[in-house]
């Protein structure tokens, strides 16, 4: 994921960054298999809702005012860090209320922050970068782009109506593991 989400928000803004996540991850579901129909919901939660509303916000207060390119990569990598550890705290909830697991939430959060952490810290590195990248490259942008709700809050509406009303019907019988 290479902190995407939050690439996106920081570009796009949060809502139309949380469209285009839920897209992609719909995207990857139908046409590649990757966590299946039964998963997206979650997965975009996960992967969708913490960049753009908990790693934007943190990312703007980090960056603050300023556009000095340390700045900017301590608060992408930051933020992506904080991201991705909500998303991984997220799938340990979401499976334990599931009633698949069969660890503790003690224990399997403990392994899954701890497995999650390492790649976070590399997403967030190579996040910085991209993001250093991106504010040389378009300085007009000053990635605070924003976005009227309206349209995705409708565009999100259309996509959960169309999952739960047609593409549900193209559901495996026999879900993956994950």
């Amino acid at each position: 994921h290479i902190g995407g989400g939050l690439l996106l928000a920081a570009i796009l803004g949060p809502w139309a960054s949380f469209v285009v996540m839920a897209s992609v991850l719909c995207l990857q579901c139908l046409f590649f298999a990757d966590g299946g129909l039964l998963a997206l919901g979650c997965n975009t939660f996960n992967l969708g809702f913490w960049p753009a509303f908990a790693g934007l916000p943190l990312y703007r207060k980090i960056a603050g005012d300023s556009s000095t390119p340390w700045r900017l990569a301590l608060a992408a990598a930051a933020a992506v860090l904080v991201s991705l550890e909500l998303g991984a705290l997220s799938v340990v909830f979401e499976t334990l209320l599931s009633g698949r697991s069969e660890l503790p939430f003690s224990r399997f959060g403990a392994v899954m922050l701890g497995i999650q952490l390492p790649i976070a810290l590399v997403e967030g590195l190579i996040s910085a970068a991209v993001i250093q990248f991106v504010a040389r490259m378009m300085p007009a942008a000053s990635l605070r782009a924003t976005s009227s709700r309206t349209p995705a809050l409708a565009a999100l509406m259309g996509c959960a109506l169309f999952i739960g009303m047609v593409a549900a019907w193209f559901a495996s019988s026999h879900p993956d593991g994950l």
